[in-house]
């Protein structure tokens, strides 16, 4: 199958994350289903899509892409799908940038430098959280589907690193799930259609020439992450994000929703009644 991103190579990632998630990511994280089948779901079940967003990053990060230094620090990722949207970013603009790519975990940190070396691109990979990121001064970051994960006080840890290696006028450019409400932060999943996802991805990666027993582990494998509810009070709101941006010396110039995901992300399925989050689009400044 081909990707939508023709210089991402998930084909061969999402193979490696299957292969190699059991024994690289950390059973204290409980992360293995997760980056274990995510690729896979991505290139199998969404045809390769790169995050939601696209249009938007591209934009915010024309100016980065453009100017003499171009060190973007990633901050997390389910996989390589935001790498390999950021270097789309730059190459709009005729460059590549320096990246740095911080995960706790050693799947999605070795995928993405198999993929930077696959492209032969500088990278500095490291495996640790988020908040212990320590890096030469970078002149972006971009973060997706990431802080309304964390509890409060990890996200104003998590925050205030991303202020330490920023530079003065640096941005960050994050698009992440926002709720109306502190209290709308639990997420009941609709097992109905977990399990009507489930059978389609197994029979999808059948078609894509799995066997029939392993096409049924990865359905299920996916099934186990998607039935999670992984919500941390207090929900993430605009209020209190702008509030941490604030204290770590960072303001928020833009946030705009978008409504519910234009891509069905790792963990969207949810019940009708705990859908009141919406993905929002947001550009900060560190002063």
């Amino acid at each position: 199958m081909q990707p939508a991103c023709p210089f991402e190579p998930l084909d061969r990632l999402a193979r490696f994350s299957w292969d190699w998630a059991p024994a690289l990511c950390d059973t204290a994280h409980g992360c293995a289903d997760y980056h274990r089948s995510w690729s896979l779901v991505r290139l199998l079940e969404l045809g390769g899509a790169l995050p939601a967003g696209q249009p938007f990053f591209t934009r915010e990060l024309a100016e980065v892409a453009r100017g003499s230094s171009r060190r973007v620090l990633v901050a997390g990722g389910a996989d390589t799908g935001l790498t390999a949207m950021t270097i789309a970013a730059f190459r709009a603009q005729g460059s590549e940038p320096e990246l740095v790519f911080v995960d706790r975990c050693r799947t999605t940190a070795r995928q993405n430098e198999l993929f930077a070396g696959h492209l032969r691109l500088p990278i500095d990979v490291q495996v640790c959280d988020a908040a212990a990121v320590d890096c030469a001064p970078v002149d972006a970051i971009v973060a997706h589907s990431f802080l309304h994960l964390l509890p409060h006080a990890k996200r104003e840890e998590v925050i205030a690193a991303w202020s330490r290696v920023l530079k003065p006028g640096g941005r960050v450019v994050m698009s992440c799930a926002v709720s109306h409400a502190e209290s709308d932060w639990v997420r009941a999943k609709d097992l109905a259609q977990v399990e009507q996802r489930r059978l389609g991805l197994q029979q999808r990666a059948g078609q894509a020439g799995f066997e029939p027993p392993v096409a049924a582990e990865i359905a299920a494998t996916a099934a186990r992450f998607w039935a999670t509810s992984p919500g941390q009070a207090p929900a993430l709101t605009q209020a209190n994000l702008r509030a941490s941006f604030a204290r770590a010396g960072i303001e928020v110039r833009h946030i705009g929703l978008q409504g519910v995901e234009e891509v069905r992300g790792p963990l969207a399925i949810t019940t009708r009644e705990t859908s009141k989050r919406e993905r929002a689009e947001v550009v900060a400044v560190r002063l």
